[in-house]
């Protein structure tokens, strides 16, 4: 099944701009498309590609145990303050998460994924 509807991620969006270019953001977001993992690689939304994920993990996983958990919570902390969130813009992704689970189209895009004959009414917000 294929999906027709767009999205708004369950804050993952806003997580997004701060990752990745605009314009790849607007596509994704407008497109709904599925990535394999070259594309994702190369937009900067995954770090590596393996064919043994959870043996690489694992290896990170025993190397950082090697190292001090000061120094490991001070990074984690510190890098995450550099992306600080802006709690009005988690807002209206919430807000806006409910008025499309809200809106005719919704139901009319869970159609079109099985019928690509169902089209979409006009614009419910302006």
């Amino acid at each position: 099944m294929k999906p027709n509807g767009g999205l708004v991620a369950d804050m993952g969006l806003t997580r997004l701009a701060r990752d990745i270019d605009k314009d790849k953001l607007k596509e994704l977001a407008m497109s709904a498309r599925l990535l394999d993992a070259q594309t994702a690689y190369d937009y900067g939304l995954i770090t590596h590609i393996d064919d043994e994920p959870m043996a690489r993990a694992k290896t990170l996983v025993d190397e950082i145990a090697t190292r001090s958990p000061d120094a490991i919570l001070a990074s984690k902390r510190l890098i995450n303050r550099m992306h600080p969130s802006d709690h009005l813009t988690l807002y209206q992704e919430k807000l806006w998460q409910l008025k499309l689970f809200a809106s005719h189209n919704r139901k009319l895009a869970i159609k079109k994924a099985k019928d690509t004959a169902v089209a979409f009414r006009d614009r419910q917000w302006g």
